[in-house]
């Protein structure tokens, strides 16, 4: 089964030392400098504001993809409503829309995308309304890119599932010279960062199941459990069918 140590790059508060970078848990050396002034609470998470607070990664190859690429992105969080307007989880990107990169967002309706980019062309896939994330409690997103030919498929993962398979319409490199951003993105406003708990994210080189984002998950918040009991369990899961 796939675990944080088989990722590009993983990032866990419970590994942060309370000054310093947040190192990274793959052990591939993307550490991520904090930016404001979040609350570190028990050594279980961030508490991150919404507008001055993220991490920042610096750009390397390792977090860039290209053409055919498979890649999977894992975020890990808690919010206790729907975002007041859409709030990046995770990105690397130029800017939103069809230019090159990627990014894992909460949309202000309650329900998330996963988007990626060439330069030239965009695609995207959303929540369907019926499988909006829960507040009050932990969630997990992933964002998985299928490259292998004929399939070129971008879709959601949360609880154990697979959402919304779109067409992966990109033409080129994802690649591009920004650096990465948790809980924010380098061109939106900051109004736009991630407000809630951040428990953790993952970046993999390769194509997860939706049961493989789930166990991720599950790996992020029992290291969290163990620093901070009691700790709050994330739902029921469901299983893809």
């Amino acid at each position: 089964m796939t675990a944080l140590v088989d990722a590009v790059a993983a990032w866990k508060p419970v590994d942060y030392s309370g000054s310093g970078d947040l190192l990274d848990a793959s052990g591939n050396g993307h550490d991520a400098t904090l930016q404001g002034t979040p609350t570190f609470a028990g050594g279980a998470y961030f508490d991150m504001d919404g507008t001055s607070d993220f991490f920042q990664v610096a750009d390397h190859a390792d977090l860039d993809f290209g053409i055919n690429d498979s890649f999977s992105v894992v975020f890990v969080g808690y919010n206790t409503a729907n975002p007041a307007q859409n709030e990046w989880a995770l990105s690397k990107q130029l800017s939103f829309g069809v230019h090159a990169g990627y990014g894992l967002m909460l949309v202000d309706n309650g329900s998330g995308r996963f988007w990626i980019g060439d330069g030239t062309i965009g695609s995207s896939s959303a929540f369907p309304s019926s499988d909006d994330l829960p507040h009050n409690t932990i969630f997990d997103l992933g964002g998985l890119r299928d490259g292998t030919a004929g399939d070129d498929e971008v879709s959601w993962t949360h609880a154990g599932t697979e959402h919304d398979a779109t067409t992966d319409a990109t033409t080129a490199s994802l690649a591009n010279g920004n650096d990465l951003r948790l809980c924010g993105d380098v061109n939106a406003p900051a109004s736009d960062n991630f407000t809630g708990r951040f428990y953790g994210a993952a970046i993999f080189g390769v194509l997860l199941t939706a049961a493989e984002v789930d166990s991720i998950a599950d790996e992020i918040t029992t290291a969290a459990a163990d620093v901070y009991p009691p700790f709050p369990s994330r739902p029921n899961r469901r299983v893809r069918m």
